[in-house]
């Protein structure tokens, strides 16, 4: 199944969304799933600005020449930003995640929240820290992380578990309690 980009943003971004796709390269393997899928039971559908939306698990598209990322508009780059946090390599899922952290978009919100669900700990760690950060100065961001939590409970709450799963299982000796979790800080920040 090929990735449909259109599927993931809100519809009034579709140019964008359209012409940040058509940069990307090729990819010999379909994308992984949905960020909603779990093993254990369905999940509702994501909403974002009151929208039906579909967030690929993983994608994996090679990386963007410098020339593409070059020619790419602000915009462009934050939307390139949300596909490659959805790549296989946590390598290039952190080198994507300033551009999500740096926007006051909305649309980037799931992209940010799937994060928090994730085992890459430096991830969550610079998440975490934004979060703590605009919460104190006042930010977009942090809106839009709320907002969408707001639309989406029964998905924070997946992504909730699935943080407490990954810090039970790797961070539990480096947080010993599951409160101490930058993830699930964050998530908490998000929800209050």
């Amino acid at each position: 199944m090929t990735v449909d980009w259109l599927r993931a943003f809100p519809r009034d971004l579709a140019p964008v969304v359209t012409k940040a796709a058509l940069k990307l390269p090729p990819s010999e393997f379909d994308q992984s799933g949905l960020i909603t899928e779990s093993n254990s039971r369905a999940w509702p559908t994501l909403v974002a600005s009151g929208q039906a939306i579909e967030v690929p698990y993983r994608i994996y598209s090679d990386h963007l020449s410098a020339r593409d990322w070059d020619a790419a508009t602000s915009v462009e780059r934050t939307v390139l930003g949300c596909f490659y946090s959805r790549h296989h390599d946590g390598h290039v899922r952190q080198t994507a995640l300033p551009w999500l952290l740096d926007s006051a978009e909305p649309f980037v919100a799931p992209f940010v929240v799937q994060f928090l669900g994730e085992y890459v700990l430096e991830i969550v760690v610079d998440i975490a820290e934004r979060i703590e950060r605009d919460r104190v100065n006042g930010s977009c961001l942090l809106e839009a992380l709320s907002q969408f939590a707001h639309e989406n409970p029964a998905f924070v709450t997946l992504t909730e578990a699935r943080a407490r799963s990954y810090w039970a299982e790797y961070y539990r000796r480096e947080f010993v309690w599951a409160r101490d979790y930058p993830a699930l800080i964050a998530i908490s920040r998000i929800n209050a």
